[in-house]
């Protein structure tokens, strides 16, 4: 028995009925919501809503507490003036948006009086252009999901850290964070991105923290955080034009391998202007001024070929700490190239490596009497090209086997301008000069040390030598010395660590 069949004309007539009817059943997307006009609370506009609504809120004050699990929802203040106050019936916890969905973005608020944004783990939740004020315990914004966003807002008196987010590639970008009761920006996870903030007074931790890989952190300004302006924990992390001081800890506090540290600003540091520990890193054009503690602590435990440590600056410490202090571990070919030290309390530049070539750094008016300027402690370094002048003690100090130093100045320096240490074995000396320094202009204490085309000029006595000399060619000693008599009694005594 055949099937009914219907004819065409009339399948055609009723499949565009049904559909016409499936219209005007389904619910709107994409509609917009207006609080007070069409529901009188955010709330009810929220409950009612659909994914990919806007709530449009007009309503001048609203006191509530929104909770918010429909996804991609758009919750926007209509004019700069609307406000969600947290304080309900004289009780102000709560969050101001608890938010259980994905893809949420809340624009163009003011908050206050409650706790804060709450994203949960919800991934893709943004916050732009808000202005926060008086939240209590609490984080201003908290997320846990990734692709976390809060852009362009003004966070004032949080309870807790200013933003916090525990999750992968959150955007903190271009906001206002200040007078939090913990750090102003957290960040645990990777792909961080942290640009253009403005943070000030963060108390009883850092500025900005970050635990995470392939972090950007850059053109952000800090100041007055009981912890570091910076403080970073993961690899291959890139901190670029950053500004601050005033600090209880290191202005910047810095922790992973291949790091790039460049262009930061430094200044009233209440322990180092820079602590750094990882391999290869690259730091390089940073100005760090009036520290506690050291001005640079970078500490590369190796693989170091790759490390770059050039034209940064450093002006005046306390508590007899370096300038400069650098420990490399072996291998490569690292570079330690156009530092500036001045004033610094104790070593001006300390490198404790194999293999590095140390050109071009100058150190001055470094003021302690028992230290060196230029202290190289290990093997086979080149040392070219530097110059130290008017420090307190020598102005280089070499300590260990196989270094060469060529077309170095010591001037003006309080000790020897060059000293080759009694453990030294085959160090070269080659077209440097040494004028007016306080004791020898140079002395070696080392064993098979060479002297070739060395000037000296002025020193108590210029060209000194307690230990043996392997080559000695064509030195200007100007009163004669020639490295044929031994260190003057003046010779500042070296005390070693």
């Amino acid at each position: 028995m055949n099937p009914i069949r219907m004819p065409v004309g009339r399948r055609l007539l009723l499949g565009c009925a049904l559909a016409a009817t499936l219209l005007i059943a389904a619910p709107a997307s994409g509609a917009v919501r207006e609080v007070p006009q069409d529901y009188p609370n955010i709330q009810a506009a929220v409950d009612a809503a659909n994914p990919g609504d806007t709530i449009a809120i007009s309503k001048k004050t609203n006191f509530q507490h929104v909770n918010v699990p429909t996804p991609n929802l758009l919750i926007k203040g209509v004019k700069k003036s609307v406000v969600v106050d947290g304080y309900i019936n004289g009780v102000g916890s709560g969050e101001h948006f608890n938010i259980t969905a994905n893809g949420v973005r809340i624009v163009n608020l003011g908050i206050k009086n409650g706790q804060g944004i709450d994203c949960n783990s919800s991934n893709g939740c943004t916050i732009k252009n808000l202005r926060y004020s008086g939240q209590l315990g609490t984080y201003c914004f908290y997320s846990s999901g990734d692709r976390a966003r809060v852009v362009g807002s003004t966070l004032r008196h949080c309870g807790n850290e200013g933003v916090y987010a525990s999750s992968d590639d959150a955007r903190i970008i271009r906001n206002s964070i200040a007078r939090t009761d913990e750090a102003c920006i957290s960040v645990n996870g990777h792909d961080a991105i942290i640009r253009g903030n403005r943070v000030r007074g963060c108390e009883d931790d850092d500025a900005i923290y970050v635990s995470g890989d392939r972090a950007l952190i850059e053109n952000n300004s800090a100041r007055g955080a009981d912890g570091s302006i910076i403080a970073i924990s993961g690899n291959n992390a890139r901190i670029l034009s950053n500004r601050g001081g005033d600090t209880y800890d290191e202005c910047y506090d810095l922790s992973g391998d291949n790091v790039k540290f460049r262009k930061n600003i430094g200044t009233n540091c209440h322990d180092y202007g820079v602590d750094l520990s990882g391999d290869n890193p690259q730091v390089v054009a940073n100005r760090m001024r009036g520290t506690d503690g050291y001005g640079y602590y970078l500490d590369c435990p190796g693989p170091c070929g790759g490390t770059r440590i050039t034209d940064n600056a450093f002006h005046t410490n306390s508590q007899d700490y370096n300038g400069m202090y650098v420990t490399l571990s072996t291998g490569g070919s690292p570079l330690i190239a156009r530092n500036t030290v001045v004033n610094a309390s104790d070593y001006g530049l300390e490198a404790n490596a194999d293999g590095a070539r140390i050109v071009g750094n100058v150190v001055r008016t470094s003021n302690n009497e028992h230290e060196p300027a230029l202290y190289i402690n290990g093997d086979d370094n080149t040392v070219r090209g530097n110059r130290s002048i008017g420090n307190g003690g020598d102005g280089f100090d070499i300590d260990g086997d196989d270094n060469l130093l060529v077309e170095n100045l010591a001037r003006a320096n309080g000790g020897d301008g060059f000293y080759v240490d009694s453990l030294s074995d085959g160090s070269q000396l080659n077209a440097n000069l040494a004028f007016g320094n306080g004791a020898d202009g140079f002395e070696n204490d080392g064993t098979n040390t060479a002297v070739r085309r060395n000037r000296a000029a002025n020193n108590h006595r210029d060209c000194a030598n307690d230990g043996t000399i392997a080559v000695k060619k064509k030195n200007k000693c100007a009163d004669g010395s020639n490295f044929n008599q031994p260190g003057t009694a003046s010779r500042v005594k070296h005390r070693r660590r």
